[in-house]
C-alpha cells in the first residue's frame, strides 16, 4: 500500500499514531477526487486528527477537492458538528463558502437531514438560510426534497419565509 493511501485510511479511521508516522506524506495525500486527509478526517468526525492536520501539519481548512468541496462541506454533509464548529470557530473558513455547484455547508447539512448541524450553522455559524446554489436551490429546497421535515420547519422559520395556503 502506498503511503498516501495509508495516510487517507489513517485519517478516516482516526488513527492519529499512524498519521504521525506518515507525517511527511500527510500534506500531499489525496484520492482521485482530490479529497485530502483533512477531508477524510472531517467526514468521519475524527476531530483529533482534524486538529493535528491543521495545527501541526499545516493543511489549510480551505483546501478544495475536485468538486470544490472543502472539509467543512464534508463535515456538514455527514453531520460531524464538532468538526463544523472547529472549522468555523478558528475563523479560517467562512460558513457560506461554496463548492463547485454553489452549495454551502448549510445546503449539504439540509440535504442529508443533519438537524443539529443545520441548527448550529444558522444560529451560531452565521450561515445564510436563503443562499442559492448555481441552480438556484436553497437549503429549504434540499430539506424538502429529502423529506427532512424538522430541518425544513427550522429553515422556513429562520429564513423568514411566509407560508401561504
Amino acid at each position: 500500500m502506498v503511503e498516501a493511501e495509508r495516510t487517507l485510511i489513517a485519517a478516516k479511521d482516526g488513527d492519529l499514531q499512524t498519521l504521525r508516522s506518515l507525517r511527511r506524506s500527510a500534506p500531499f495525500a489525496a484520492d482521485g477526487f482530490g479529497a485530502t486527509a483533512l477531508h477524510y478526517a472531517a467526514r468521519t468526525g475524527r476531530i483529533d486528527c482534524v486538529k493535528w492536520l491543521v495545527e501541526t501539519v499545516g493543511i489549510s481548512p480551505k483546501v478544495y477537492g475536485k468538486s470544490g468541496a472543502t472539509p467543512l462541506h464534508d463535515a456538514a454533509a455527514q453531520g460531524r458538528l464538532e468538526c463544523v464548529k472547529y472549522f468555523l470557530g478558528n475563523g479560517s473558513v467562512d460558513g457560506d463558502t461554496r463548492d463547485g455547484s454553489g452549495h454551502t455547508a448549510l445546503h449539504l447539512a439540509a440535504r442529508f437531514g443533519r438537524f443539529d448541524t443545520v441548527k448550529w450553522l444558522i444560529e451560531r455559524g452565521n450561515s445564510n438560510p436563503r443562499a442559492k446554489s448555481k441552480n438556484h436551490m436553497t437549503p429549504v429546497h434540499f430539506a424538502a426534497s429529502g423529506g427532512h421535515l424538522t430541518c425544513l420547519e427550522l429553515l422556513v422559520f429562520k429564513a423568514g419565509y411566509r407560508l401561504v395556503w
